[in-house]
């Protein structure tokens, strides 16, 4: 067996997981950073507080790596389609 195998199980429980630890939380501060050096890599990130314990919180919830530098519209674009998704 490969592990390959095990990734889409596994990607699964941890959007699973973060679904149920956002299903309290009232506010949500979305960061995006990127570098377009030979090609453009971007990173969404969500940070919260879980209300009940206070625990201040921050997931990484997208990371891509693209061949070409995305354009302001294009990369908005996809900025919303990851998060709407996602």
């Amino acid at each position: 067996m490969h592990f390959s195998e095990f990734i889409p199980e596994i990607l699964q429980r941890e959007k699973d997981k973060l679904k149920e630890e956002l299903k309290s939380v009232e506010e949500v501060l979305v960061i995006f950073d990127r570098t377009a050096l030979l090609g453009e890599a971007f990173a969404i990130m969500v940070c919260f507080s879980q209300e009940e314990i206070f625990k201040p919180t921050q997931r990484l919830i997208h990371l891509e790596a693209l061949a070409k530098v995305l354009k302001g519209d294009e990369l908005a674009q996809r900025l919303i389609s990851c998060l709407a998704v996602e």
